[in-house]
């Protein structure tokens, strides 16, 4: 048996990010303030009206917002709706920005994972959304043409730049968007 001392240290999975503590004043955040966002058994990946407690900085509906806890740690990078319940959907714990550079990489990661699984002329998801941290987003191969559905304002602002990403990763025959979700109207 090993003495405490010569026991290694097992650190606890870090759920939040170890982002800046400060930057801009005219950076768009959020305060959160409910404790759920700070428990090692559940990650809050939405954040809903009643859970803001402030906002600061240049805020747009559809684009990045940055969240922090009530003591200004940092907790995540989510897009932002001010019509929606739900404010604000992460999707990095990193500080960074819904642009073209993080969907490339995010919508490439989520076919590389679907690639383990499933050969090129299979029909399958390519991108699940929030599970591929692209809130809003789906996309579905079947056989060589993919069905696109943006659910969320930042997504269908960033729609050129994603039905360009996916034209470049799986050159498809055809793309077909769906339109016709209730939640889009709002």
């Amino acid at each position: 048996p090993m003495s405490r001392e010569q026991k290694p240290d097992r650190e606890r999975p870090r759920l939040l990010a170890q982002g800046p503590q400060h930057r801009t004043s005219k950076e768009p955040r959020l305060t959160v303030t409910l404790q759920e966002v700070r428990s090692p058994r559940i990650r809050v990946m939405w954040v809903y009206d009643n859970m803001v407690s402030m906002q600061a900085g240049v805020v747009e509906s559809g684009r990045t917002i940055f969240l922090y806890d009530r003591n200004q740690k940092f907790i995540g990078s989510a897009i932002y709706n001010e019509n929606s319940r739900i404010r604000a959907r992460i999707y990095s714990l990193e500080h960074e920005f819904f642009d073209r550079a993080y969907l490339e990489r995010a919508i490439k990661t989520a076919l590389e994972r679907r690639r383990t699984i499933f050969e090129p002329e299979d029909s399958f998801r390519v991108v699940y959304s929030d599970a591929d941290f692209v809130p809003g987003l789906i996309v579905d191969k079947i056989g060589s043409v993919l069905v696109v559905q943006a659910l969320t304002l930042a997504v269908e602002k960033m729609r050129e730049a994603i039905l360009d990403i996916l034209r470049n990763l799986l050159s498809p025959s055809g793309i077909v968007e769906r339109r016709d979700c209730p939640v889009r109207e709002k």
